[in-house]
């Protein structure tokens, strides 16, 4: 090969260069092409799972259609390059495809359906190097990779990321304010001026622009033409730009509803200021970019000349026919185990309700219930996933009140969360966490609350099957297990609250009264909430 030629093909210029013998053939694509079906009903219920979560409403994912599309897009652009690259298959291609159907399946073991989700990448990536080789495998590393971007993120690790995000942002936001001489206000996630008040809502902190715009950072950091340490900044700098640009949506709302009402900020300037983000992060994106690109451009002289790949030994079509059929085996065989893992836990679950009436009596021991049960609003349940949730008032006999809530996940953990997250978001403090035990039943997370001068007590545990535990973990784990063994497992939550009153020892007598009323529950429980 020419000195010319080599070059051309380093940089893509492929058009000096005569299609290779061993380049992929329509024989290759046919191969391919049969896969999908196997593919299609091993991923079926991961896929069918990515698009409710992509089409919910106020979803941190919306973006999800565009990523597979996207990556095919790159794919097209590369074609030319795929067209004219080496044949050099790799029987290091079944690896990768077992750790994918290994993954998947641990996923459907222990209800962690992001790992079969993310399992697509490295089996997509073990077929290409079984079927069309090393080099265009390395060629579509990116659209491979990107995919990741399409994944969402579980629920119990959303909600704890985006109450930080939304917190960071409104902090930031009412400290500009007052930089501009506008009083504000910081409570939880309310912002407070003029006798009224804004509620920075879950989608408006910021972690939907932050992986959105994570997602574009990728796309600009991989086709930037500046050195690597400047794509590497680049990407990295996706999250204060994401913060950056939350922060003046949440600044631009707090001064059109210190001026005109928080009805109106809350109202169509909320939906328009939902497009600022992406302005005002495109603008530093851009700007970023081009100067990162002068500063740090990549010299052609910096992309070194290697030698072509050396052609392999043309694959004889009987080999081909083996690789492949030993490839569908193995993609057969992990269909077969997948499906046969989900029918079992299916039938393990039945007669488990997604949804129950939990029936938890009005008198518990010496503890009578006040009022009527709290009425749910539709996005508390949308955002727990559950339509299950009582919260109740009860008052002992000496007149203590405990609020008991509970939120029932069925069979499934998604509905269940850190309680500290809703409580913070509410405008509480931790003051201080620790984990006690309630009498020799099991042991309970309490929390100490604050709110101005308002001081509450909390405590709070797990009930999954018949295991009771304080630990979120560890009840992840109990969940898990009775995964494996195909059990019939049922996740819930239970919380006590009741006000500290001032005065000395009144936090040891609040949570004696909260332990007093566990230990009396603790048997109802196991009957009311299955």
């Amino acid at each position: 090969m020419t000195d010319e030629s080599r070059v051309a093909y380093v940089s893509g210029e492929t058009d000096a260069i005569e299609p290779r013998p061993d380049s992929p053939s329509r024989f290759d694509l046919f191969l391919l092409l049969a896969i999908v079906p196997v593919l299609a009903a091993l991923y079926w219920r991961s896929s069918w799972e990515m698009y409710k979560v992509w089409s919910m409403q106020d979803s941190y994912y919306s973006h999800g259609f565009l990523i597979p599309l996207i990556s095919l897009g790159i794919v097209w652009v590369k074609r030319d390059v795929i067209a004219r690259a080496p044949r050099d298959t790799t029987v290091s291609g079944y690896g990768w495809v077992a750790g994918g159907v290994l993954l998947l399946l641990l996923g459907d073991f222990l209800g962690f359906r992001v790992l079969g989700q993310l399992s697509i990448i490295p089996v997509l990536t073990g077929i290409l190097l079984l079927l069309v080789g090393r080099t265009i495998t390395k060629a579509l590393w990116f659209p491979l990779a990107f995919l990741v971007f399409m994944v969402p993120i579980p629920p119990s690790l959303t909600q704890s990321v985006a109450f930080q995000l939304k917190v960071v942002a409104a902090e930031l936001a009412v400290r500009l304010a007052r930089g501009l001489t506008l009083p504000m206000v910081r409570d939880g996630s309310f912002i407070h001026f003029n006798g009224d008040q804004l509620q920075v809502g879950e989608v408006c902190g910021g972690l939907r622009s932050l992986i959105s715009l994570m997602a574009i950072g990728a796309l600009a950091t991989y086709f930037s033409h500046s050195r690597p340490w400047a794509r590497v900044l680049l990407l990295l700098l996706t999250v204060p730009i994401a913060v950056a640009a939350n922060v003046t949506r949440i600044f631009v709302l707090c001064v059109v509803g210190y001026f005109y009402g928080s009805k109106i900020a809350a109202g169509r300037v909320h939906d328009i200021s939902g497009l600022l983000i992406f302005v005002v992060a495109f603008i530093l994106f851009f700007i970023l970019e081009a100067w990162l690109r002068r500063v740090a451009a990549m010299p052609e002289t910096d992309e070194p000349v290697q030698e072509a790949p050396v052609p392999s030994k043309p694959v004889r079509t009987s080999r081909k026919l083996t690789r492949f059929a030993i490839l569908l085996t193995l993609l057969v065989a992990a269909t077969a185990g997948h499906l046969t893992i989900l029918n079992a836990q299916a039938e393990a679950a039945q007669g488990v309700p997604i949804e129950t009436t939990l029936k938890v009596p009005e008198r518990i021991g010496t503890y009578k219930q006040i009022g009527a049960d709290a009425e749910i609003d539709d996005h508390t349940k949308r955002a727990l996933e559950t339509s299950t949730i009582l919260i109740r008032g009860y008052r002992s006999t000496q007149g203590w009140p405990v609020q008991l809530t509970i939120v029932y996940a069925g069979k499934t953990r998604r509905s269940l969360h850190f309680p500290e997250i809703c409580l913070t978001g509410g405008g509480w403090e931790v003051q201080r966490k620790d984990t006690v035990p309630v009498g020799i039943l099991f042991e309970a997370k309490r929390l100490v609350l604050t709110k101005g001068d308002s001081r509450e007590a909390v405590l709070y545990w797990f009930k999954t099957g018949e295991t009771l535990t304080g630990n979120y973990f560890v009840n992840a784990f109990y969940w898990a297990r009775n995964q494996l063994t195909f059990g019939s497992p049922t996740s819930a939550m239970i919380k006590l609250t009741t006000p500290i009153p001032k005065g000395q020892g009144a936090e040891e007598a609040a949570f004696s009264e909260l332990e007093a009323f566990a230990m009396q529950f603790a048997p109802v429980l196991r009957e009311s909430v299955p």
